[in-house]
């Protein structure tokens, strides 16, 4: 009697064994399923809800890419791009579900910041996100640490099949615009990589980045970026004088 009470035990052990693993398989396979290179996988093979890019973005340098397709949830599976054409590639990358109102009032939001959105085919957009991204190894400068998660987004898509032709760069050479979340280590790192890949010759400061960004260059101790590279601050050549007190007008001959 006592053995087949044991056996009991045991068997009921067993399947609660079995019942746990099955639970944590389960819940390893949901996770799997939402996790985001599995949620981007899926949504690269919706259908397309709309494809933009930042209408200016050839004649500024820069500009944002955004992919949206159309989830079964009726959601959207957005991937984000913001490009540098000029020298760094893509800046930011990242993936989103949101409701396509959500994304309506983000593009208004460009658009209000002088920003606005226009159509681009997806194959063009792929070539444009590519191109900055390549122009930009040629300097070692890598992509956003999602880039090469959320490009996935673009799987099917023939960069080849694009209508756009778009360049990198100006006049041969890498421009870097300073943003407003780089600091002194920053850019001086990007000072190495760009000297060490392309000559102290083959780079530029950005020569209409904001007044705002060239004085901050200043107050960090960067100004050579600017005399050196751009033509700003060198009184002798008629550059914008900036000091710790703020900018003046430029000096004539």
């Amino acid at each position: 009697m006592a053995q087949k009470g044991g056996n009991r035990q045991q068997k009921q052990a067993a399947k609660a064994v079995r019942r746990r693993q099955a639970v944590a398989a389960k819940q390893q396979t949901e996770r799997a399923a939402s996790s985001l290179p599995a949620r981007i996988a899926a949504a690269s093979a919706a259908p397309l809800d709309r494809c933009l890019r930042t209408a200016d973005a050839q004649a500024a340098g820069i500009g944002h890419v955004i992919l949206a397709k159309r989830l079964p949830s009726g959601a959207l599976g957005c991937g984000f791009f913001l490009v540098d054409l000029l020298c760094l590639g893509v800046k930011d990358a990242y993936y989103r579900e949101v409701a396509p109102s959500d994304l309506d009032e983000r593009v208004t939001e460009l658009a209000a910041d002088g920003q606005a959105m226009a159509a681009i085919d997806p194959a063009s957009a792929k070539k444009l996100i590519l191109g900055a991204v390549a122009f930009a190894a040629d300097s070692g400068m890598d992509p956003a640490p999602d880039y090469r998660r959320v490009i996935r987004l673009f799987d099917g898509v023939d960069a080849s099949a694009a209508t756009e032709h778009f360049t990198f760069g100006r006049d041969g050479k890498a421009v870097y615009m300073p943003g407003p979340n780089d600091g002194t280590a920053r850019m001086r790192e990007i000072e190495r990589k760009l000297t060490r890949a392309r000559g102290a010759d083959g780079w530029d400061v950005d020569p209409m980045a904001s007044l705002s960004e060239r004085q901050r260059l200043v107050m960090h101790g960067l100004s050579d970026l600017l005399g050196r590279h751009a033509g700003y601050g060198d009184e002798d050549e008629g550059g914008l004088v900036i000091d710790h007190e703020g900018p003046t007008e430029p000096r004539s001959g």
